[in-house]
């Protein structure tokens, strides 16, 4: 566009002007350098391959290396909120609603918007992601480093117990995840859990990462019955009777699946005995 059209459609458009009779200031300069120069063409072009060449060597010589995406002053940052434990929409509410309250006063904040959700959205949010803060920071120039402000933001919540604070800032290009990342592959899933808390270990003791997280199944408790079919015989019961009387009390039996008008999924049916008949579980 710049080397090839736009003169082009400037000599087609803009008329024919007539050349001043004595060149004058730099171009007259530049004409009497290049006249000195076509004298000696030979000599002129081994002198071009040599800069070019002086060029190439003080570049690697004396580069900083090359950045496709550089680091530069996000303008927002994102707090992923991690908690473990059968906790309700209210209690999720209530835990984001504390975090929010440590992060309001900053005046580097310009906007800031939180949202609570009993599922994970998203690839990059973990199983355990109860909520997320999203905020949006004030130009570059009036207001502190992203790195400082990200670090007090982190000491601001770390006394908060029972939950993980992972901050985030912007950013710049595609989403490629966290920018370290090893994989650890065993037949035996045993050694590879020990061989992952040894390496978080290590990189504790080591020092330098922050919002160390694995794709490990989150930990829970299984609760086995035995049943005594010759006792349940007795009663008239089996094993598939007695399954469905603990589902009864505890997260329901279900009967059947139906999907509303304004939803994507089916919802569960469940029936459940009352509260009163359960506390004993």
């Amino acid at each position: 566009m710049a080397l090839i059209f736009l003169p082009a459609l400037g000599g087609v458009s803009g008329g024919q002007r007539k050349p001043s009779a004595t060149p004058v200031g730099d171009s007259q300069s530049y004409r009497w350098l290049l006249a000195r120069l076509l004298r000696w063409p030979g000599m002129t072009l081994l002198g071009m391959l040599v800069l070019i060449a002086l060029i190439y060597a003080a570049y690697a010589r004396f580069n900083h290396g090359v950045e496709f995406f550089p680091a530069v002053e996000p303008d927002s940052a994102q707090i992923q909120v991690r908690a473990r434990g059968d906790l309700s929409i209210h209690e999720r509410d209530a835990i984001l609603k504390a975090v929010e309250a440590r992060l309001l006063g900053m005046p580097e904040v310009k906007a800031l918007y939180a949202r609570s959700f009993s599922s994970p959205v998203g690839a990059q949010s973990g199983p355990d992601v109860i909520g997320v803060l999203q905020f949006q920071l004030i130009d570059w120039y009036q207001r502190r480093p992203a790195s400082r402000i990200l670090d007090a933001m982190r000491s601001q919540t770390a006394d908060l117990p029972g939950i993980v604070i992972e901050v985030r800032g912007q950013e710049q290009g595609p989403a490629a995840g966290k920018p370290v990342e090893l994989q650890i592959g065993s037949a035996d899933p045993q050694l590879a859990s020990r061989v992952t808390d040894l390496l978080r270990a290590r990189m504790h003791n080591l020092g330098g990462f922050v919002s160390i997280e694995d794709d490990r199944s989150l930990p829970g408790i299984e609760w086995r019955i035995r049943v005594d079919r010759e006792a349940a015989a007795r009663f008239g019961a089996d094993v598939l009777s007695v399954g469905s009387a603990i589902q009864l009390v505890t997260h329901g039996l279900m009967l059947a699946t139906y999907r509303p008008e304004d939803a994507i999924d089916e919802v569960d049916i469940r029936v459940r005995l009352p509260e009163s008949w359960r506390c004993c579980w």
